[in-house]
Order: structure tokens, then C-alpha cells, then sequence
């Protein structure tokens, strides 16, 4: 039997299972699940990676039905086989040119992985309705079953006003905001740690990133202000337009530990800078709003480039 249809299959119910770990609460395995397609994309091709996502979603519309399996192609499955044929698209060299080969730059390669993300998370919560108010009021419902009200009460702090303008804050903004930017992470990591599995196997054809010269191209920029735009616009749009500002604030904080790196190079608290950054990020917003404006800044003005020491090549725009 022909290998890579058996590593295909062997991956997209690898995904299909960590997937489904979610109704047991595993919430690390449910945001891993593009990671075994993103290895069949990477190592075997982008027809591998779409075998392996049919597979998935077959098996997980056997089991918990339809719905969930749309969900599945929207959230995990798509976007691997697109992003791993984009991987591997490259232009040869002219003979004798003594160059090699052009790979697809890995800062549009991480840009479109954004915005996949960022219409994933959107179109899911489409199909939950997220925007009505009818799943507003079961949201609110969640939270006072869950008796975050009542905790919140005790603590003195808030009363109830605030208490509700509080919930409503999470349910109009938070919640499509961290889906795009959860979305984001899940697919940005799971595509880093695939090309270092593939590439320990000996099979990844393009070179391994390199995210300390991560550059992105220019339209995400203007990405970045139309989706910030949209949140003012009422309804729908404004509610799904924080799906993308969500998943590019993770996109710039990226670069924004970039800039970071590049600044405190050689010193001895570099270790700790950049651990100190990444600890305080599950604990509080505000860092890595932060560190995603100086990605920001860096993006339109080149900080790197402006900070390199002599002698030393800056990253390039792709």
C-alpha cells in the first residue's frame, strides 16, 4: 500500500481524535489538532494534507455529526492543506546561476495562516450565531450558572452594574477576539512545531523558519487598520471584524518578541526578558497589546532594520 496514503489516513484520525478531546476537557489536544495535517502537508504534500483532512472530518461527521464536522474543516482542517501548498510553492533558479531556489516568503506564509485563522474563528462562530442575541443570553446565563457573579459580588470590588457591563464587554468583545487570536496561536505554533518534526525526519524541501527575521507584507498592514475600522461598524461586521483584530494581535506580538530579541541581543537578561514577556501574556492583556503595537511599529517603520549593529544583514521585506 502506497506510504503516503497510509500516512494520510494515519493523520487526519490523529487529528480526528485530538479534535474530539474537547467534550473530555483536554483543551491543549483540541488546539494541537491541525498539527498531525500540517506534518502530512509539510512532509508528504498539500494533496496528503487534503487526504488527511477528509479523513478527519469523515470520521468526526460519523461520530459526532455534521455541524462538528464543519466546524472541524473550518477551525483545523483548512487551513493546513492550504498553507502547507503554499509551503511548498518556490521558483527555480536559472541554470548555472549558482542561486537557490525561491521559496514562499515565510512572513506572507504566516500572514495567510492569520487570516485563515481569523475567517475560520469567524465563520465558526457564524454558524453558532454568536452575533444574535439569543446566544448572548445563553452566554450570560453560562456565567451565572458558573456563579462568576456571585464571586465577583464577594470580592467587593464591582456591583452589579458594573458586574453586568462587565459580562456584556465579554460577550460583545472577548469572545470573537479570542477566538480569532486563540485560532491565531493554535494554527501559528502547531505550523512552527510541524516544520520542526519534518525537518528532524529529513523530509521538509524549504528551508526552517526563522522567526527573529520574520517580516510580513505590506497588505497586512492595511489588514490590520480596515479590521479596527470595521469593530466601530454596527451589527455583524463590527462583531466579526474583532476576529481579525484578535488573530493580528497575535500575528504582530510575534514580531513584536522579534523586535524584542533584536534589541536586547547580548545581554545577559535576554532569557528572562523574553520568558518574563511570555509568562505574563495567560495573566494579563496588556503586555502582549504591548508588544503587538511595537510588531506594529516595526512593521511600518523597520525597527530592526534601524537597530541592526554594522555589518549585519536586516531583515527584508518580502
Amino acid at each position: 500500500m502506497n506510504s503516503t496514503f497510509v500516512i494520510s489516513i494515519a493523520c487526519g484520525l490523529a487529528s480526528a481524535l485530538m479534535y474530539a478531546s474537547l467534550a473530555g476537557h483536554a483543551f491543549v489536544l483540541f488546539m494541537l489538532a491541525p498539527l498531525p495535517l500540517f506534518i502530512a502537508g509539510l512532509g508528504w504534500g498539500a494533496y496528503a494534507a487534503a487526504l488527511a483532512a477528509a479523513t478527519g472530518g469523515a470520521i468526526i461527521s460519523a461520530v459526532l455529526g455534521g455541524w462538528t464536522a464543519i466546524n472541524f474543516i473550518l477551525m483545523t482542517a483548512a487551513a493546513p492543506v492550504i498553507l502547507s501548498h503554499l509551503a511548498l510553492l518556490s521558483r527555480s533558479p536559472e541554470q548555472d546561476s549558482g542561486e537557490a531556489s525561491e521559496w514562499y516568503p515565510q512572513g506572507r506564509l504566516a500572514a495567510m495562516a492569520t487570516l485563515l485563522a481569523a475567517t475560520g474563528a469567524g465563520a465558526t462562530l457564524a454558524i453558532s450565531g454568536a452575533h444574535t442575541p439569543e446566544f448572548k443570553a445563553t452566554l450570560l446565563k453560562f456565567f451565572d450558572t458558573a456563579q462568576f457573579r456571585d464571586v465577583l459580588m464577594q470580592s467587593g470590588r464591582l456591583n452589579e452594574a458594573e458586574i453586568s457591563a462587565v459580562f456584556n464587554l465579554v460577550a460583545d468583545v472577548f469572545t470573537p477576539a479570542l477566538a480569532g487570536a486563540v485560532l491565531t496561536a493554535a494554527s501559528l505554533i502547531c505550523l512552527w512545531l510541524a516544520t520542526r518534526i519534518v525537518a528532524r525526519s529529513g523530509r521538509l524541501a524549504r528551508p526552517a523558519p526563522h522567526l527573529p527575521s520574520l517580516q510580513y507584507p505590506q497588505f497586512l498592514r492595511f489588514a490590520a487598520l480596515a479590521s479596527f475600522a470595521m469593530t466601530f461598524a454596527p451589527g455583524p461586521a463590527g462583531f466579526y471584524a474583532l476576529c481579525f483584530v484578535g488573530a493580528l494581535t497575535v500575528a504582530y506580538f510575534i514580531v513584536g518578541m522579534a523586535v524584542l530579541w533584536r534589541l536586547s541581543r547580548g545581554a545577559s537578561l535576554q532569557p528572562f526578558l523574553m520568558a518574563a514577556v511570555l509568562i505574563s501574556v495567560p495573566l494579563l492583556i496588556w503586555p502582549a497589546v504591548l508588544v503587538a503595537l511595537l510588531g506594529m511599529a516595526d512593521h511600518i517603520f523597520n525597527l530592526r532594520a534601524r537597530t541592526s549593529p554594522p555589518g549585519s544583514p536586516p531583515p527584508t521585506q518580502p
